[in-house]
This record gives C-alpha cells, sequence and structure tokens, in this order.
C-alpha cells in the first residue's frame, strides 16, 4: 500500500517577480500529480503570486495556516523548500504551527522530511541557498545605486561603455562574507584580473591571491 493512500493534501505554490519559469499554474500541475501519483486528497490549493519567500507574511500562506486549523490535513505540498520559505527561522517557526496538528511538509522536486533528524538539515540547506541568492542579488542592486549616485543617473546604468569603477566598500563587505575573490568578481560583475589588481592595496582576499 502506498504510505501517502487515502491522506488528505493542501497544495502551496508562490512565485515572485524574480522567477523565470515557477509560474504558479506549472507548480499546481506538478503538485496535483505528485498528490495523484501518491494517491492523496487534494483539499485545497493555495497560492501567492508576486510575495518573495523572505518572510511568512503572505495572504496565501497565511489563509493556508488558518485553513490548517480548522480541517485536518495531513500534508502540505510544494514543489521545493523555497516556495514555503526562505528563511531558515521562518520554516522552523512553519514547522512548529503545523506539527501539532499532525501536518507534515513534502515536495515534489525532492525526497526530504523536514520533521526528521537529517533530512531536516538537506532542508535547511535548501533555504539557506534562497537567503545566499537575495544577499547576492541586494549587492548588484547597491552596485547600480552606488554607480547612480556617482555618475548622476537613475538607472545606475552606465552611457556607452566607460572605464568600470570597482565599488570597493561592496568588494570589502563580499570579502568579509567569505566570499572568494571568483565569487566578489562574478556576482558584482567585475572582471577577475581587474578585481584581483584592484583588491591587492587593500589587503582583501589574500587566501586568494597567494595562489595567482
Amino acid at each position: 500500500m502506498d504510505p501517502y493512500e487515502g491522506m488528505t493534501a493542501v497544495i502551496y505554490v508562490r512565485s515572485s517577480t524574480d522567477d523565470k519559469g515557477q509560474r504558479p499554474e506549472m507548480q499546481v500541475e506538478d503538485c496535483r500529480k505528485f498528490c495523484d501519483l501518491n494517491k492523496m486528497q487534494v483539499m485545497e490549493v493555495f497560492r501567492d503570486e508576486g510575495f518573495s519567500g523572505g518572510n511568512l507574511d503572505r495572504p496565501g500562506l497565511q489563509l493556508m495556516i488558518g485553513y490548517l486549523m480548522t480541517h485536518q490535513v495531513s500534508l502540505i505540498v510544494a514543489q521545493d523548500p523555497t516556495r514555503i520559505s526562505r528563511s531558515n527561522d521562518d520554516m522552523e517557526s512553519l514547522l512548529k504551527i503545523i506539527k501539532p496538528r499532525g501536518t507534515v511538509l513534502r515536495y515534489t522536486s525532492m525526497q526530504i522530511r523536514p520533521e526528521d533528524g537529517i533530512e531536516k538539515t538537506i532542508n535547511y540547506i535548501a533555504t539557506n541557498q534562497g537567503e545566499q541568492w537575495r544577499e547576492m542579488h541586494s549587492l548588484k542592486v547597491r552596485k547600480g545605486l552606488n554607480y547612480a549616485k556617482k555618475h548622476g543617473t537613475k538607472s545606475g546604468r552606465p552611457i556607452g561603455r566607460p572605464k568600470m569603477d570597482v565599488d570597493m566598500e561592496l568588494v570589502a563587505e563580499c570579502a568579509a562574507k567569505g566570499m572568494t575573490l571568483r565569487q566578489t568578481a562574478k556576482t558584482l560583475g567585475y572582471s577577475y584580473s581587474n578585481l584581483h589588481r584592484k583588491s591587492r592595496g587593500y589587503g582583501l582576499f589574500l587566501h586568494d591571491q597567494k595562489h595567482h
């Protein structure tokens, strides 16, 4: 007998403005196939379109939590952990809410059980990737804003092909986060050789530079 046969489930889907190829309809279809394959009964579908996974303050997610408080639901089915949350703390808070109700999380893209030992750690790794993406995205945005302030352009985009200045304040922040010289160059859009040359005098990335 299938371990999920006859269990009730709700589907949760989320997409943000930064998602590519993660339209809610595609996620719903994927989750429904998962539920059908495992012989689950889908009770409701909850969606948040255009919302970040950085916090739990989303209308669809809040409606789902309210539904779980008044209905007996065995499983929440989502495509992957980042659809639910990109924050470890928020994921832990959600697990504390649903666990007393006997509800667990399951994902269509990976076989992990967040409520169990080592697989809970795997779930945290997945959400950490989301947090790292947000940090890198923030650094890129700030780089554009800093350029705009310095050069007087609203968008931060250079006019023509001017020589690209290296924003050493952001570079230093990347180094403090433990990022390598190559990771920093890729994140901020600088050439490796130019960043290597510029950062030497600041004493940054010493571990990387002594190997080159």
